[in-house]
């Protein structure tokens, strides 16, 4: 008998609705095995099961990929840390002139969109499908019944309810705010808030840093903490969605280097603290979301 899982899934729990509103916060892994969704057909589909390999390719020998008209897709990833309306199973049309494009410090492909709902956005090829006209609407109501009650219900108000809490990151004092598909992150340990606490200071050390990927935040924490130095959970703090993340943390980093901690372990820690960096933040990005 083939074993095929040893570990226990990471548990979902039920959260109260996030402050900022359609902040959808899941991180972690097999979310296929726990919610399984209904992917289009090769019928249903527009293209070959290798378009994205074929179309890779085409970029490699120096083509310029843009279709002359539009395409319909259907949304395969929840978006909705970019906009609300960018759920699993929703539909869209390609932006023809555009075309397939690379973007700074990605290695992935992308595709200019825009959403029946309204919004517009540059999503990996990863991300979507093309789905046949006639047949959209019946793709489309296939993957949202397949996820009626999970994480990535397109109602959102059920889809916040839940919450995947990464394992090795205590996220109880999280802030999540902003939207874009970049994350610009902090976090600090529970004994650098209690010593600040005892001290009767205002600033601890503070990691910030930032990640291409979305909801990439978490992860990036975890990764950034060795199994050798985890003597405590790190504690995250702040989690800034943006679509020019690098940019942001450079401009933090700049403003705070007079607080720069030298001799840490790790680049990029600062004496400071949550409401600080949130305040920073939101006068970079100009957002109240």
């Amino acid at each position: 008998e083939r074993i095929l899982r040893t570990k226990e899934f990471p548990p979902f729990v039920v959260q109260p609705r996030p402050e900022t509103g359609g902040q959808i916060r899941l991180s972690g892994e097999n979310f296929v095995d726990q919610f399984p969704c209904y992917f289009p057909s090769a019928d249903e589909c527009s293209k070959p099961e290798v378009w994205r390999s074929q179309l890779k390719k085409r970029v490699t020998r120096g083509e310029q990929i843009i279709e002359p008209t539009p395409e319909r897709i259907v949304f395969l990833e929840d978006l909705r840390c970019f906009a609300d309306d960018l759920y699993r199973g929703q539909l869209g049309w390609t932006n023809p002139e555009k075309g397939l494009f690379q973007k700074k410090g990605s290695s992935g492909y992308f595709l200019s969109v825009r959403s029946d709902g309204g919004t517009t956005v540059d999503v990996n090829t990863f991300w979507i499908d093309f789905v046949k006209p006639d047949v959209a609407d019946s793709v489309s109501h296939k993957i949202l019944e397949s996820l009626r009650g999970t994480p990535f219900d397109a109602n959102t108000a059920i889809a916040e309810q839940w919450s995947l809490e990464r394992s090795g990151v205590d996220s109880s004092r999280l802030k999540i705010i902003g939207r874009g598909l970049q994350e610009v992150y902090a976090f600090t340990y529970p004994s650098c808030l209690e010593h600040a606490t005892l001290a009767g200071v205002d600033r601890y050390p503070t990691k910030i840093g930032y990640t291409a990927y979305f909801n990439g935040g978490l992860p990036r924490i975890q990764m950034q903490v060795s199994d050798w130095m985890r003597v405590e959970l790190p504690q995250a703090l702040l989690i800034g969605r943006c679509e020019d993340g690098r940019k942001i943390e450079a401009e933090i980093h700049r403003r705070l280097k007079g607080h720069k901690l030298r001799d840490s372990v790790g680049r990029e820690w600062y004496a400071s603290n949550a409401v600080e960096l949130e305040s920073l933040y939101r006068e970079l990005t100009e957002t109240t979301i």
